[in-house]
């Protein structure tokens, strides 16, 4: 957990920290910057949202009148890539510019998660429930991150011979995805706004939200062989997702003009401490998913892949978990 911490906070500092010793910023620079953001926050995080629950086994057995009942508790840890453009767009809109190191140039940047998940049998009829749960609220005196991530499915198995080592499963999920990251900028700055106005923002923090709940349904065939299960699967989603920046500062008495100025742009909740921009988008995506998992008498060892179809941004997850 403190590396995880760490490689946050170095990733906080190396988008924003160099951006402090500039003293003036352009509204409308910022506003293209987080609509580039924005734009990669829509096409990348709802595939993030699904991390977690990705187990081998197409189908866990039945919880109730089965003997032994079949139920699972673990971990997974992983990360999906974000595109490297949209830091970029930041960096520039906050003074620092030059280039990106070339991994995240070439591949995007990491995108890190976890999960604490659970996944219970079903009850007569063949179907199993899972859920999932990541928490990381992280705050270091001017710096914080939030991250938030919970999910549930539940699969219905529509092949499951006894004697048969290949299941398959059909199911439907729900993940909810909340995160945001806070950062000074320096003691002050001039903000220039549309027409001739400018407002001068003292201690300013600059958030960066993002969040989004997505539907999805999927399918999974596994293989159960001695010591180890490959699987395959595919899901098809809907996605309700947001994202934006806000502004918290001592504006020291905001005027009818610069409201006026700030809300042609689309910016709200604008008050004497601060304003924000939120964007709101609807997307259908794809996604493969896959991997094989090793197998030691009731404890499993989970690697899995992942692959976004629409986006093109991929992944990858390790989980260890005790299930019977």
């Amino acid at each position: 957990m403190k590396r995880l911490k760490t490689i946050l906070i170095g990733t906080v500092l190396m988008l924003f920290i160099s951006g402090a010793a500039y003293s003036q910023y352009d509204i409308n620079d910022i506003q293209k910057a987080i609509g580039d953001f924005a734009d990669e926050i829509h096409e990348s995080v709802p595939f993030y949202s699904t991390l977690g629950l990705n187990w081998s086994d197409a189908y866990i057995g039945k919880f109730f009148p089965s003997l032994p009942p079949h139920f699972g508790v673990g971990i997974n840890a992983g990360f999906t890539t974000f595109g490297s453009g949209a830091f970029k767009s930041v960096l520039n809109a906050v003074g620092a510019g030059g280039a990106l190191p070339a991994p995240l140039e070439n591949i995007g940047a990491p995108l890190l998660g976890y999960t604490v998940e659970a996944r219970l049998g079903g009850i007569v009829l063949p179907f199993d429930i899972g859920v999932k749960l990541g928490i990381l609220p992280l705050d270091l005196s001017d710096y914080s991150i939030d991250y938030l991530l919970v999910g549930a499915d539940i699969r219905y198995a529509v092949l499951d011979k006894p004697l048969s080592p290949i299941k398959v499963s059909i199911g439907v999920g729900y993940n909810h995805l909340k995160g945001g990251i806070r950062v000074p900028l320096g003691s002050g700055f001039d903000l220039d706004l549309p027409g001739s106005e400018t407002i001068t923002m003292s201690d300013p923090k600059l958030g960066f939200l993002w969040g989004t709940d997505t539907i999805e349904l999927k399918g999974q065939v596994s293989l159960k062989l001695p010591f180890i299960t490959p699987y395959a699967g595919a899901g098809i989603s809907v996605a309700f997702t947001h994202a934006g920046y806000e502004f918290k500062s001592d504006l020291g008495g905001i005027s009818d003009a610069e409201i006026g100025a700030l809300s042609s742009l689309g910016i709200t909740g604008i008050s004497n401490s601060g304003f924000q921009y939120i964007d709101n988008n609807t997307s259908f995506n794809m996604r493969l998913f896959g991997g094989i998992s090793f197998n030691l008498t009731v404890v499993r060892f989970d690697f899995s892949v992942l692959y976004n179809m629409i986006g093109g941004q991929f992944g990858a997850s390790f989980g260890t978990r005790i299930q019977i």
